[in-house]
């Protein structure tokens, strides 16, 4: 799954979320950014992710591109049921990504090709995961996107507890 915010573009910046993985069961679950052109479908989308596992241990950067490419993945303490914070520097093609408070990045990356501005959101890959505290700091200001549903989907939304509605466009 992955829910992208419409209002909260970036180029350079730095992007933050609290994440919390119920089990070691699942995949991993993170944060999209500079996402653009987003449709339905697992890699339906260009842009990076930055994920944590608590199955593999693990904090890792990945690229879309309508297809999935794993640019870098190093252990860390990631424990279930346990709120990691990720903060994630971006500086043209630097990728700086730090876990839970550190001073020194998880991951320091440099993309020959770096993706250019776009949307932040969130994702999920085959995990229960929670979300929290979402920060996104670029040259437009500060946004803290609220995690609540839109009032207008209040009508579909309570069609039944067993079925989630899909739209695409309005």
């Amino acid at each position: 799954a992955k829910l992208v915010h419409d209002r909260s573009k970036i180029g350079d910046g730095t992007v933050s979320c609290d994440v919390r993985l119920a089990d070691a069961k699942g995949g991993n679950a993170g944060l999209i950014l500079r996402v653009s052109d987003p449709k339905i479908g697992a890699d339906a989308w260009v842009g990076y992710e930055v994920s944590i596992s608590a199955s593999g241990r693990h904090v890792m950067l990945g690229r879309h591109e309508r297809n999935y490419k794993l640019l870098a993945e190093v252990p860390a303490k990631v424990e279930p049921a346990r709120w990691h914070r990720l903060k994630v520097e971006l500086n043209g093609n630097s990728i700086r990504i730090f876990l839970d408070g550190a001073e020194k990045p998880a991951i320091a990356f440099e993309d020959p090709n770096p993706i250019g501005p776009g949307l932040v959101g969130l994702r999920t890959w085959g995990s229960d995961a929670s979300f929290r505290n979402l920060v996104v700091e670029g040259s437009g200001g500060k946004i803290e996107p609220a995690f609540q549903p839109d009032p207008r989907d209040s009508q579909i939304r309570s069609l039944s507890g067993m079925w989630e509605p899909v739209t695409d466009g309005n």
